[in-house]
């Protein structure tokens, strides 16, 4: 079942102080209407009791997808070490599950889409570096190196053409410029073609 906490906190627009319920953990096998909220970054919207504005709360809480056997803990701002370390978790990984923790929201909707997918996350890590590597660079040489220059890539979906499959990634330096790049899987490594699609290596 997905759990939730009431908060009270200061509308962005009118700063009235509200009572908020926000949740802590979705389990979105039991609710499936929490998932596309989840994804659309829509899941604590809630109006002002004020001005009548909206109100979006972004704050760490547990994903729970009992059909795939996954479990995220999106942990922006808090210490994930007592989850991580809980009993609970423990015999969730006995029984197959995969646990990821995860420090950004699109990082959250990433993994959501390719365990969706059934893609190996692990892999799909190492293009990322490969391809942040491949970015960066090209950008350092026009704009030289800066400490605000480093490029964000995450994961956008899976393309399977009749001749060719890809993973289309976006990226962008701020999230007002996101530009998209492919990497056709016959790039991959032998190793890595085979695993790409095998969630189970991840489950033991």
């Amino acid at each position: 079942m997905s759990l939730e906490k009431q908060i009270k906190h200061n509308c962005p627009h009118c700063n009235t102080e509200q009572n908020l319920i926000i949740y802590n953990s979705v389990n979105v096998t039991i609710e499936p209407s929490l998932k596309s909220k989840v994804i659309n970054g829509k899941l604590n919207i809630q109006q002002c009791t004020n001005c009548k504005k909206e109100i979006n709360i972004i704050s760490g809480f547990l994903y729970h997808d009992m059909e795939n056997q996954l479990m995220l803990n999106f942990s922006p701002d808090s210490d994930a070490d007592q989850i991580s370390k809980s009993e609970m978790l423990s015999e969730l990984k006995e029984k197959g599950y995969i646990y990821r923790i995860v420090d950004s929201y699109p990082a959250l909707v990433e993994k959501i889409k390719l365990f969706d997918l059934k893609i190996n996350d692990k892999v799909v890590e190492k293009v990322k570096s490969e391809l942040s590597l491949m970015l960066n660079s090209s950008l350092n040489e026009v704009v030289g190196k800066t400490d605000e220059s480093e490029i964000n890539i995450f994961f956008d979906k899976y393309d399977k053409g009749l001749f060719k499959k890809k993973l289309s990634f976006i990226f962008f330096l701020h999230p007002s410029q996101i530009m998209k790049i492919d990497y056709n899987i016959k790039k991959l490594s032998k190793k890595d073609r085979a695993k790409i699609f095998d969630l189970e290596t991840l489950r033991n």
